[in-house]
């Protein structure tokens, strides 16, 4: 199916909401949001250099599209699967944010564009489950070190 209007203003839409919750919503809270969606973003970094998986041969090309021409190629590598990132920042967004009605947005984010990677065939299922899988592990870590780094503290 050709998604590909879903998959990149998809990612826009999530990433103004975040960025909007971030500042003007959850000011206080902003350095642990970033630090967590950095954390996530190292881990499947590392992932992707572990696991080299193409790009299957049915998925729709996104060059020629202006928003991936313009801006989408800088934020993207060849071959970028394992595991979805339009899946797992949204998913992240839920779990991190604090206010009900941009954790209630970012978890529908998360599953259109879930569910828009798979229709276009831009990610294999075993990209788009380990997002969510993943994005906890990170997400539960984080919290974790966090915890045990202010209570040596005291």
């Amino acid at each position: 199916m050709d998604l590909r209007a879903v998959y990149l203003w998809g990612a826009v839409a999530f990433i103004a909401l975040s960025v909007y919750a971030a500042v003007f919503l959850e000011r206080p809270r902003i350095a642990y949001i970033a630090r967590v969606y950095a954390a996530l973003i190292t881990i499947r970094s590392g992932l992707m250099v572990l696991t080299p998986m193409h790009i299957p041969e049915e998925a729709l090309p996104l060059s020629g599209s202006a928003l991936y021409d313009g801006a989408g190629r800088l934020f993207t590598v060849r071959h970028d699967l394992f595991f979805s990132l339009h899946t797992a920042l949204p998913f992240l967004g839920f779990l991190a944010f604090r206010t009900d009605w941009v954790r209630w947005s970012c978890l529908a984010f998360s599953i259109v564009l879930g569910t828009t990677v798979l229709l276009g065939r831009n990610h294999y299922s075993l990209d788009v489950a380990a997002a969510y899988f993943i994005t906890y592990a990170v997400y539960r870590l984080e919290a974790r070190f966090l915890e045990a780094r202010f209570l040596s503290r005291r």
